[in-house]
Formats: C-alpha cells, structure tokens, sequence
C-alpha cells in the first residue's frame, strides 16, 4: 500500500521544519510520498522545504508542485490530491507536525481491513472533546453510512477537519468529493460531502496528530467580510444539496451552527439575511426546538454585538464538556504567546 501526504506550504517559514522533520521520521515501512504544494507565499517557506528535500536521504519520495500564483488552501489540497499516487491519501498542514509512527498506525487498520475508507487518529492539543475518548492501542470500527452519520451528527466522534485522516484515494475520486475553490473554513462542506458516502471507517486512540495552536492571527474587517462570504457559500451549499432521507439530523446539526454564524457575520454579508428564512424554514420542519430557538435569538440580536456570544454561551451550557475544553484552550494559548510552552 502506498500513502500519499499532502502539504500545502503558504506563509509558513517559523513552522514546516518542524513539519517536514515529522514526515522524515515516519516509522512506515510502506511506500510513501510526500506532496508539498507551493501557494506562492511572499516568506522562504518554500525555500526552506526545498533545502530539506534537496538533503534528505530516505525512502520518502518527495515532490514539490508551484502554483503560478496564490490560489488558496482548497486549489492546493486538490492540486496535491490530482498529483498524488497513493492508495491512501493524509492531509497535513504545514504548521502542524504528525507523530513518527502515524502513518504507521492508520496504516495498520488498512492492512487488517482494505476496504476501510477512513481511518482517523487523535490530535494533540486541537480543541475538540470526543463524547467518548478511546483508550491508546484501541478503535471502534464502523461499517454502515447510518452509523457513520451518526458517528458525526450526533457522538461527536470526529472533528470537521481535513487533517488527520487518512482516506481512500479511490473514494475520493469515485464520488469527485474535492475542496470548494474559493472560500476559507472549506473543511465543512468537504466533511458534509464525504458523509453521503462513507460506510466503512475506523477511530484509533492513539494520538498522530500535533496540531499547533498559533497566536500570531489578527483578524481585520476585511478579513471578517471574507468570513462572512464563505461562511454564506459553504452553508448555502449544505442548504441546497441536503440529503435524501437524512434532513433532520443533517438541518439540526448545521442550523445550530448556522444562527451562530448569523447573529455573527450577518453585517458583513447580506446574503446571509437571505438564507435565514430558508434555514428557518428548513428548522421549522426539520429541527428540535432548541434549534429552532436559537435560530429566532440570531435573528432578534442579530445587530447586536453580543448576539453572536449569547448564542456561544447557550451552547457551552448545553455541553458542559466544552467549557473544560474552552479553558484548557484559553490556558494554552496563553501560554504559547508567552513561551512557557513549545
């Protein structure tokens, strides 16, 4: 079997070393090639990887394409997947690292299953709290698209995320499931579209992941628009391609987050206004009261500057464990910004 990593390289030169080294490590015996996909960035990322590659001596083969001009994370993931070989693809992001035996680990689960479609690992330091943590050495196997969804929409069991996975290359390609162009946070409509198909995926205990809590990010007005448009096409997308058969639990899930969205960015895209009715529409029919509510309080605080936290507020309560998680996050952020941690 053959494992394809893929690694978007953008403005990142304090980090893919560090990135880069992990891969280097990998304890995987397999075959493996690592894609990085330069996004033009105006730093030395690029240049420092291409030193690392130029010296590395292992088995990992090593390529790096150029895009003729920035073009974003969603063109670099799905340059990197057209690119790839592998049986198996594992997104990485370049300001993360993985542990050295990670692919091994997913790896294995394939070998004991080659039909296995996914298979997902733990990260270290992501804020995101399973309802039920596996033990290290451990996994749950699931084998039917209603537990799969179920796995998602309702245990929690694995984060929105790209990074992490390691996913069949044939299933990726068989349902033409790519990264939306032109938008940021393009993870969710990626992962809502992956759930249509999935019927066969595993959840191991041990952690592979490192994922690097950055402090460096400064969000303008001008970045807070672009939130905003695609925040709107990427729910836009979810509103019009919900599945057959399986709205109320796909309406529940992403209206919650829609009125967060909402009471949020609604200033800086009027589209969103627009597809509040057909959302709330959609709840009305679909969703459990307690989304419905929070649909209305979005729209009733939507111009207030509080709005959008009342909500986020409403939310931990109903999750308890996510104010354990909130902490934890707000302690280590605290702590990478003053060194006290690496």
């Amino acid at each position: 079997m053959m494992v394809s990593i893929i690694i978007p390289v953008y403005q990142v030169a304090p980090y893919v070393e560090d990135c880069l080294r992990s891969v280097m490590r990998q304890t995987y015996t397999g075959n493996m090639e690592c894609i990085l996909i330069d996004d033009c960035g105006t730093d030395e990322s690029i240049e420092i990887a291409e030193r690392m590659i130029a010296e590395y001596k292992g088995p990992i083969q090593f390529a790096v394409f150029h895009h003729e001009k920035n073009r974003g994370l969603s063109v670099a993931r799905n340059t990197g997947l057209r690119q790839a070989k592998g049986d198996y693809i594992f997104f990485l992001d370049s300001d993360d690292e993985i542990t050295d035996n990670c692919i091994e680990l997913l790896a294995k689960r394939v070998d004991e299953d080659p039909t296995v479609e996914l298979v997902l690992g733990r990260a270290m330091n992501y804020p995101f709290k399973k309802k039920k943590e596996l033990a290290p050495g451990t996994q749950i196997k699931v084998t039917n698209n209603d537990e799969v969804r179920r796995s998602f929409f309702q245990k929690g069991q694995f984060p929105v995320t790209a990074w992490n996975k390691l996913i069949k290359r044939s299933f990726l390609l068989e349902h033409q499931i790519l990264f939306r162009e032109g938008v940021i946070f393009e993870d969710t409509p990626w992962t809502f579209s992956m759930l249509k198909y999935l019927s066969n995926i595993s959840f191991i205990g041990d952690t592979t992941y490192r994922y690097k809590i950055r402090t460096d990010a400064i969000v303008s007005e001008g970045d807070k628009i672009e939130r905003a448009k695609s925040f709107r096409e990427n729910y836009y997308y979810i509103l019009t391609n919900l599945t057959t058969g399986h709205e109320k639990e796909e309406v529940n899930f992403y209206a919650e987050r829609f009125s967060y969205i909402y009471a949020r960015y609604s200033k800086y895209a009027t589209e969103l206004k627009d597809d509040y009715l057909s959302w709330k529409e959609k709840a009305d029919r679909y969703a459990r009261r307690y989304v419905r509510l929070r649909l209305k309080v979005s729209r009733m605080m939507e111009n207030s500057k509080c709005g959008w936290f009342a909500l986020y507020a409403i939310s931990r309560m109903n999750s308890p464990a996510f104010i354990i998680s909130d902490f934890k996050r707000t302690i280590l952020r605290y702590c990478h910004k003053n060194n006290k941690i690496t």
